[in-house]
């Protein structure tokens, strides 16, 4: 390859990685048993430094390929530090396509994962602790095949 090519690729991951959404916060929790009890809840803590910009906020969830629903419903309460609401949702992702039954994520063997969006853009009134609390709201009072449930927050593109 000549140098000429080289830098020009580089240059285009570089750029393709620049223009990622910048992750303030990332985490992931494994459910026992690929169970969720619809009383139990998914707790997570992060600190924004800087209330500025808006921020997207998601969930991931990864299930496997037995999970008996088309769709999935989450409740989710963001806290503040002094444990004040400062929003809330009851979002829905579909996990599999309705007409073909075929999973919509993108997984290896039977675990697939799916992104669902809480809020594309949420302003934070100070900077701080927060806490984010999820809850599976089905029809089941344990949900089965769910292997884990994640949240992202990170700076919401324009």
């Amino acid at each position: 390859m000549k140098p000429t090519h080289f830098l020009l690729c580089a240059g285009l991951v570089a750029s393709a990685w620049a223009c990622q959404p910048s992750s303030t916060f990332e985490a992931n929790r494994d459910l026992p048993q690929m169970k969720w009890h619809q009383d139990s809840v998914v707790s997570f803590s992060f600190t924004i430094d800087d209330a500025q910009p808006s921020y997207a906020l998601s969930c991931h969830l990864r299930y496997g390929a037995a999970y008996k629903y088309a769709r999935f419903y989450a409740k989710y309460e963001l806290l503040d530090a002094q444990g004040r609401p400062v929003g809330q949702g009851m979002p829905v992702v579909f996990f599999f396509d309705e007409k073909t039954g075929q999973p919509l994520g993108h997984g290896l063997g039977d675990l697939f994962e799916r992104e669902m969006v809480l809020q594309p853009t949420f302003k934070f009134g100070a900077p701080g602790r927060y806490t984010l609390r999820l809850r599976q709201y089905m029809r089941d009072p344990v949900l089965e095949n769910l292997a884990a449930v994640g949240v992202k927050v990170s700076t919401a593109q324009p």
